[in-house]
C-alpha cells in the first residue's frame, strides 16, 4: 500500500508535466499505480532495475548486436547512443536505430505499449535481416 502511494504520486507528478495526449501516448495513468507497485516490488525487477550498465557493458568482448525502435517508448533511443559510448573497446559492435518501430520491432504509429495489443505484424521484416547480417558478418571473421 505503502509502495501503490509512492507510484502514484511518481504517475501523478510526471502526469504533470505533459499534455493529456502526451499521457494518453505513453499510457499515464493514475489508476496504474497498483500494477505497478506490485511490478516495483517484484525482486527480479527490483534487481534488473539496479544493474548499471556502465559496471559490464565495456568488459564485454564478444560481439554485440544493439538495436532499438525509434518509437520505443519502454527503452529510449538514447540507449543506443549510450551502448556505442560504452562499448568504444570493443571493435564487434553493431547498432541501429529503426524508423517506425516500437518496443515490439513492430511497424506502429505511436509506439505506445497498449498499441501494440492491436499491431497484427509480428516483427518488421527489416529486423531479422538486421540479426542473420550481423551473424554472418562475426562468423566471416
Amino acid at each position: 500500500e505503502e509502495m501503490q502511494k509512492k507510484v502514484a504520486s511518481i504517475i501523478d507528478r510526471h502526469a504533470a508535466s505533459l499534455t493529456k495526449e502526451e499521457q494518453k501516448q505513453i499510457s499515464l495513468r493514475h489508476t496504474d499505480s497498483y500494477v505497478w507497485a506490485q511490478q516495483l516490488n517484484h525482486p527480479w525487477i527490483r534487481a534488473f532495475l539496479q544493474i548499471d550498465p556502465a559496471t559490464y557493458l565495456p568488459k564485454v568482448k564478444c560481439p554485440i548486436l544493439a538495436l532499438n525502435g525509434v518509437l520505443d517508448c519502454q527503452v529510449t533511443a538514447e540507449n543506443i547512443e549510450r551502448i556505442n559510448m560504452l562499448c568504444l573497446n570493443n571493435k564487434n559492435v553493431q547498432t541501429g536505430l529503426l524508423a517506425g518501430l516500437n518496443h515490439f520491432f513492430q511497424k506502429c504509429t505511436t509506439g505506445s505499449p497498449s498499441e501494440s495489443l492491436f499491431i497484427e505484424q509480428t516483427i518488421d521484416p527489416e529486423v531479422p535481416e538486421r540479426i542473420a547480417g550481423f551473424i554472418l558478418s562475426i562468423s566471416r571473421k
